[in-house]
């Protein structure tokens, strides 16, 4: 069908019914998810991979076949251009075709479309990446949450404040569990306030024990988004909350924090 034609890859790229398809197109229609499409370039050399990079090429060495490795320096090279905010991290290897890294679901091959994934704060985007094909197109079709999404709606309604380094980065830092090293398996934090008073009060209690100065900043809806889906565990005005299972081991509790309970802190209403 020519309504479709927006989708940019075709039924032997995806697992993706006509219902799945028209599902689809309305999600975006209605501004409840959004996407863009960026085709692979020709291959050129990646010189030397960053840590976080190594750190993605392992699973994927591990348990990708020749077809998904095909694939590697082209993710490599989608993600130097669109990182954004400080480096993505492997989050976790969930199996051959479907990992976390940094805020993004990747996966690999002919797959389904889970829009639903992004109605937790775990996930903010979909890379969508299917084997090369001789036919084509070969790229990478990333989906995110619309203007219209009710997390970003609800987010929208927050004034959230977090600490950020010299050059405005937010300060994701490592949450490790007593004694324990820091490696790829380390929990990733960050520090969140509902109150700009809030933050700079810590940020004096920092200076006092010698912790490198940090600088407040206001955060969009998009950029706290962003921020809950890269980190394990989510600091909001002092209170920790494990954001994934990572997070949960690293606090030693039992439970995953539910999106509405993190909105709820982030609303000031924490219990």
């Amino acid at each position: 069908m020519a309504e479709t034609a927006t989708i940019p890859f075709g039924s032997k790229q995806l697992q993706c019914s006509q219902q799945d398809r028209n599902r689809l197109l309305a999600l975006e229609q209605q501004q409840i998810i959004r996407w863009t499409f960026t085709a692979f370039k020709p291959s050129a050399s990646l010189g030397p991979l960053s840590d976080d990079e190594q750190a993605l090429s392992y699973p994927m060495l591990l348990h990708c076949g020749p077809k998904g490795l095909a694939l590697l320096p082209h993710l490599i090279a989608y993600l130097r251009h669109a990182g954004g905010w400080a480096k993505p991290y492997l989050r976790s290897a969930i199996s051959k075709n479907r990992f976390g890294f940094g805020g993004a679901m990747v996966l690999i091959g002919r797959t389904q479309v889970p829009v639903e994934e992004l109605d937790v704060l775990t996930t903010s985007e979909l890379l969508i990446v299917p084997h090369l094909s001789a036919s084509g197109p070969d790229g990478v079709w990333r989906i995110e949450r619309g203007d219209l999404h009710p997390l970003v709606l609800a987010a929208g309604q927050l004034q959230v404040w977090t600490l950020a380094n010299s050059v405005g980065l937010p300060d994701f830092y490592f949450h490790l569990a007593k004694g324990d090293p820091v490696d790829s398996s380390s929990a990733r934090g960050v520090d969140l306030f509902t109150t700009l008073s809030g933050a700079q009060s810590w940020i004096e209690q920092g200076k006092e024990d010698g912790e490198p100065e940090l600088i407040p900043i206001a955060l969009t809806a998009r950029e706290l988004l962003s921020c809950l889906a890269r980190v394990d565990v989510a600091a909001i005005d002092l209170k920790d909350f494990a954001v994934s299972h990572r997070g949960r081991v690293a606090l030693g509790c039992n439970d995953i924090a539910a999106s509405a309970t993190l909105l709820e802190a982030l609303a000031g209403k924490a219990a």
